[in-house]
Parts: C-alpha cells; structure tokens; sequence
C-alpha cells in the first residue's frame, strides 16, 4: 500500500475554509452536482487525515475526472466558453483534494485557488467582489503558511495573523505597481491584416471596404433575467446604436448624435425622449410581459449600450434616446454593470416619424447607387407605401445574404 502523505492538520482546516470561500461567488454559474462531489472530497480527505480511509486508486480519480467533464458537457452544452471553463478550473481545484501525495501537490492546489479567485472578477467587478477576492487570497496565503509553520506552531490563528502582516507590507508596492505599470492590451491579441474586419461595435459600417471579416468570439455583455420570466431565445434582438444616415458609402451615425456627450446632456435636460413619458400609461396596462434584467457590458470604448426592444434604464447615469437606444454619459472603459426594463409589446411610434427622422431615413445622395434609385423610383409609381417596404423586404429575404469573405447579391 502507497504511502499517503499527511498535510499538517492547521493548513487541511485553512485550506478547506479557502476553497470554502473562493467557490462560494461562483454559486450562480456552476452546477450543483459540483458542490456535491467538493462534499465527497472534502469527506474523503478528512477520512484520510483521520486514518480511517485510504486514498482512492487511480482507476477512481481518473473515473471522477473524466465523469465531471462530461458532465459539465451535459450541464452547459459545450465546454470551450466561460463559464464551463471556469467550472473545468474549479473542478480541478477540487479533485486536486483526493491526490495530496507530496508538499507540491498542496502548493498545486493552493495555486489553482488563486486563479480560482480571479476567475470571480470575470462575472462582476463591483468595490465589494474586488475586496473579497482579496480576503480569498488572504485565506489561501494563510493555508501555506499553516503548511511551513507546521513544526513551529500548533495554533489556528498563528498562521493568520502572519498572513495577514505579510500583506499589509505587500500593500504600497501593489499601491505602487498599479499607477506605474503600463496598461497594455491582451498578449495574445495580434494586429489583423489590411482588408480584414472582425465582428463587433463600430460607429461606421463600410461593407465594400472588407474583403473578409473575422469572427470574434469573446464575449460581448452577459444577461442576467430578474424572477421567472424571460423571452423566448428567437426574441433575444440586442439594439446597441441606430446607423441612419447614409453617404452613399458608409452608414454613420445621424449628426445630432455624433457629438455623444451633447446629445446625452440635451436629453437629460429635457428630460428624455417623448415615447419615454408616454410609456408609463402604457406599462400600467400590462398587455404584454415586461422584462427587467441586469447587463454585464465589457468595455467597448463607447457610450452605447445593449437592451431588448424599447427600453427604459433603471441605473443611473443612462439615457434613452429617440432611436430607443441606451446611452451613457461617458465611454465604456471597463467591464459596466446596469439594470434594465423592457417593454417589447410598446407600440413605437405608433403616430409615424418625425420630419426630421423622415429626411434623416429617406435622403440619399443622387450620384451614387443609379440602379437603386432607378428600382426605388419604378416601385413608387406602381405600390402604395405599404407594398413597397413588403416588396423590398422580400428582396432581401429572398436575393441577399451574408457571407464573411463577401457581400453576396443576387
């Protein structure tokens, strides 16, 4: 029988109370059948210290291993996106308990807990989640501790305190770091070729000037849905901003817009667009479900934000505009938490555009684009209003598509 190695009892206890507190703000994403087998391990490792049980074979360990990656696949769908790879983590974190077989293997452990611990400020990075990730990896400095003062100290709170005082002397070289550090970009992150665009948030939308568009696949915003309710996943339309005015060439902006910070103190002074004030007669009628929702935005350089259709900002700071659109006072320079509520059955402009709106949407310069204007000005003379936008619409149901090499036309 192999050896069993038996980590000081003061480190097992400021160990499990680590990983105690480094998995508890992941409760929201992870699976519940994770929290079970930390249960079973956590028992197992003290049945092992205890001398009651020996350690499993590796038949078992390779059994659980295998069984928790599947059934992560089962329990998210896929494995290669955030939250199922931070689970992957945390279920190493775990497992790591049942296989303490030398000194390193307990500094693995408590290695795999401190990027447990800044995996938690991917989902929020509220003041508060900042300073108990800071508490984590006070607990997990004091786990080894407790594992060098083994034969130095017999007390619990020894480890603790020494802990804490390396910290505090740790404080004004970190104070120090985070102003004179430089702030660069992704190390992975490579310049993209001449031609190549990538999917994403931009103010302008020239679809001639790329050849090819690459996918990018980090996430955008992440949606959290307040009580039982939410729509249905063919209703998950996200407007960000309204590209309405057309050169001939490119989609931009419309003018009054393109100053961000003057159109946003112009709508806080009148106090909003007027659909805003009139959807509160509306939103007492409850003719259709109404949604509120927290978003997660990551920092896209832009006051724009996301929302379902015809949205009315809870937090602070945000304005709605007359496009139904959300703005902020300032750009998004970092990860941005706000609270939302839609009302998807609101009758927008139920009375029809503005005057400005209609020569924003309708004016097109005459020299350019020929063939379409010849085709606009045969289907005015034969359809009314109505049949035209069903007959252009069903040009591009039916003749376009979208292509990440090319425009595809008919």
């Amino acid at each position: 029988m192999s050896l069993i190695y038996q980590i000081p009892r003061n480190a097992l206890w400021w160990l499990l109370i680590a990983q105690a507190a480094v998995i508890l703000p992941h409760l929201n994403h992870l699976p519940i059948w994770l929290l079970l087998v930390w249960s079973l391990a956590v028992g197992w490792r003290v049945q092992m210290v205890r001398g009651a049980w020996g350690g499993p074979n590796r038949w078992l360990k390779a059994l659980c291993a295998i069984g928790c990656v599947v059934a992560l696949i089962i329990s998210y769908g896929r494995l290669f996106a955030l939250e199922p790879l931070v689970a992957l983590l945390t279920v190493a974190f775990v497992l790591k308990l049942l296989e303490l077989n030398r000194q390193r293997d307990v500094l693995l452990v408590l290695l795999l807990g401190f990027f447990v611990t800044a995996t938690q400020l991917l989902f929020t990075s509220s003041l508060f989640a900042f300073i108990y990730a800071i508490f984590c990896c006070w607990l997990l400095i004091t786990a080894l501790m407790a594992l060098h003062m083994a034969s130095r100290s017999h007390s619990l709170w020894d480890s603790f305190g020494k802990s804490g005082g390396y910290m505090l002397q740790a404080l004004p070289l970190a104070i120090l770091l985070f102003f004179v550090m430089p702030r660069i970009g992704s190390l992975w992150s490579v310049p993209m070729a001449q031609g190549q665009g990538k999917t994403g948030f931009s103010k302008v939308m020239a679809p001639g000037n790329i050849r090819q568009l690459n996918k990018d696949f980090s996430p955008a915003f992440r949606v959290t849905f307040n009580g039982p309710t939410r729509p249905q996943n063919r209703d998950l339309y996200w407007r960000g901003m309204v590209l309405s005015d057309y050169d001939g060439r490119s989609w931009q902006l419309p003018i009054a817009a393109r100053s961000e910070r003057y159109y946003y103190n112009v709508l806080e002074k009148s106090g909003g667009p007027p659909w805003l004030r009139e959807i509160g007669a509306y939103s007492g009628q409850r003719q259709s479900p109404v949604y509120d929702y927290r978003v997660m935005l990551e920092p896209h350089r832009q006051p724009w934000l996301f929302a379902l259709p015809t949205a009315i900002p809870i937090s602070a700071d945000i304005n709605s505009t007359n496009n139904y659109n959300l703005l902020r006072s300032k750009p998004v320079n970092q990860r941005l938490l706000y609270q939302v509520r839609s009302f998807p059955g609101f009758a927008r402009q139920a009375a029809g555009l503005s005057r400005a709106e209609w020569q924003i949407n309708t004016r097109i310069p005459k020299s350019f684009n020929p063939k379409t204007q010849a085709l606009a000005q045969e289907w005015a003379g034969q359809y009314s209003q109505e049949q035209l936008i069903a007959q252009l619409l069903g040009l591009f149901n039916q003749s376009f598509s979208y292509s990440l090499d090319s425009i595809a036309a008919p």
